[in-house]
């Protein structure tokens, strides 16, 4: 709402977040300022969770990606279903379902001693968790 004298609050909170930002907000119009303040938190969150980001990906490096194994989606026959006889999304859910089954069972072992490891040793990059 406009007092008379000045921009509508919601602009005035943009022209000050871009102020607090180090935006030139004089040159940019609402929706590119709106543009120029999202890509400077972008590269500021960045920059503040470099660090953690570097150990995340030399992780990954190191260990590969966490559930890789899972993979894409199997089709309900691999499975043992037959797709003439379920409509589609009844077969996605039951193929779905089954491999979570059949994952759960083929690596139980492996999650039991990852769930003994982290109640013993911590979660990796836990010390960059913010919650």
């Amino acid at each position: 709402m406009m007092d008379g004298t000045s921009q509508p609050s919601a602009s005035r909170a943009l022209m000050a977040e871009a102020h607090a930002l180090g935006i030139d907000s004089a040159t940019l119009s609402g929706p590119a300022l709106q543009t120029a303040i999202t890509a400077e938190r972008q590269r500021r969150w960045i920059e503040e969770n470099r660090e953690a980001i570097e150990a995340h990906t030399a992780w990954i490096e190191k260990h590969g990606v966490p559930l890789a194994c899972l993979g894409a989606a199997d089709s309900g026959s691999k499975l043992g279903f037959d797709p003439a006889r379920l409509p589609s999304a009844a077969q996605d859910d039951a193929t779905e379902a089954e491999r979570a089954r059949r994952w759960a069972e083929e690596n139980r072992d492996a999650v039991e001693a990852w769930n003994r490891w982290t109640d013993e040793n911590e979660l990796s990059l836990a010390q960059y968790r913010t919650f």
